[in-house]
């Protein structure tokens, strides 16, 4: 091949060269470009997320729980004061329901009532006739008892009613023995009632 016309063929192989370089070029910055930018995106999309919660952790253990009720009882009286009116020494005092006991209790109970004295106390004009306090009578209203003495305070208290649990209402009736002897004047007897849990 002369001279000249290795000169064409070179001086006409440049450019396809020069092209196909070129193009080559833009294949490679095409693929390895387009996954750059995906994985950069991947990357800003994971930066940007919110961290996952751990993971919850849980314990339990069991708690028991103990107490105790203890026995009470409340009594109430409806008048701590009563009237059994006047007598002209020949006939006895009475009053039926003179006094209405109420009682509140979680147990069984018993009530029992006594005088705080042995004797009647006496205001008047005459010498203390010492009346004894069994004078003074009581018995639980509608029962089929009969009127027992008021003990008095140096004896045994007398029982007046014995209860369930729960609210019950004990009325109570009085009667004062009056003795054509007794002179005339103001008397007055304190009674003591009691409820007891059993």
């Amino acid at each position: 091949m002369s001279r000249t016309l290795r000169r064409l063929l070179g001086t006409a192989l440049i450019p396809v060269l020069t092209v196909g370089l070129v193009a080559l070029s833009l294949v490679v910055q095409a693929e390895f470009g387009l996954s750059g930018s995906v994985a950069l995106a991947q990357e800003t999309e994971e930066t940007d997320q919110e961290p996952a919660p751990p993971t919850e952790a849980t314990d339990s253990k069991e708690v028991n729980t103990q107490w105790s009720i203890t026995r009470w009882i409340l009594l109430d009286v409806d008048s701590p004061v009563v009237q059994l009116g006047q007598s002209d020494g020949s006939q006895d005092l009475e009053l039926l329901e003179a006094n209405r006991l109420s009682v509140q209790s979680n147990a069984e109970w018993v009530m029992t009532v006594q005088a705080t004295s042995d004797t009647i106390a006496y205001d008047g004009p005459a010498d203390d006739p010492n009346k004894p306090v069994s004078d003074f009578l009581f018995r639980v209203n509608g029962s089929d008892a009969q009127y027992a003495s008021i003990p008095g305070a140096g004896e045994e208290p007398a029982v007046v009613f014995e209860g369930p649990s729960g609210s019950t209402t004990v009325p109570v009736d009085y009667m004062v023995d009056v003795k054509d002897t007794d002179p005339m004047g103001n008397y007055s007897a304190t009674l003591l009632y009691t409820t007891t849990t059993r």
